[in-house]
């Protein structure tokens, strides 16, 4: 991609594992549904979608991630937040998040139809892998991402040659035991 798609791209907050990919650098990359609405504004070059490849071991894994909306307890309209989540859940609703590309829709129908309309031919992959996934993508740890935000960081400085392989792992490292620390210290 341009310099400018790739900033584009990065602006739009799709950054951690993709970025390597944008900086052309690597040529594969894991990514949930929704970054294809962001590859879709990618002219520069020819893109498509793979299954993740089999583990040493031989066995084959899909993976799955998922989003939700919520009303919260302090809503000032929860009738018209239910009604507007309703809708959105709903056929048409559905219909309308396909076209977006912002993920893969609840409806088989919109998803097997208007969500692959304009994407590459493989990128059924998403929907088949939904019928069968069971690992998540994000494993539901708490803090997880907290502590995945350094290794994506200093992985995005790599990738676009801004520090080196060892002084990103020696960074990674210190940022994660600075956070574990602090993790510590709040618990005592």
């Amino acid at each position: 991609p341009s310099r400018a798609e790739a900033a584009a791209f990065q602006q739009q907050g799709a950054k951690g594992s993709v970025m390597p990919f944008m900086t052309g650098r690597i040529a594969m990359v894991p990514v949930s549904a929704w970054v294809l609405s962001g590859f879709t504004k990618i002219k520069a070059f020819k893109w498509d979608v793979a299954p993740s490849p089999r583990m040493v071991s031989g066995k084959k894994y899909d993976t799955f991630d998922e989003a939700c909306l919520v009303i919260t307890k302090k809503s000032r309209n929860p009738e018209a937040a239910f009604r507007f989540i309703n809708y959105y859940c709903g056929e048409k609703g559905m219909k309308i998040f396909a076209a977006g590309k912002n993920g893969l829709p609840a409806d088989k129908k919109a998803a097997r139809t208007i969500f692959l309309e304009g994407l590459p031919e493989h990128s059924k992959y998403f929907v088949d892998s939904a019928e069968v996934a069971t690992v998540p993508n994000v494993p539901k740890a708490a803090y997880f991402t907290q502590y995945l935000a350094p290794f994506n960081k200093n992985m995005d400085l790599l990738f676009l040659n801004n520090t080196t392989l060892d002084e990103a792992m020696k960074n990674t490292t210190k940022e994660v035991n600075d956070l574990l620390k602090k993790k510590e210290v709040e618990n005592r």
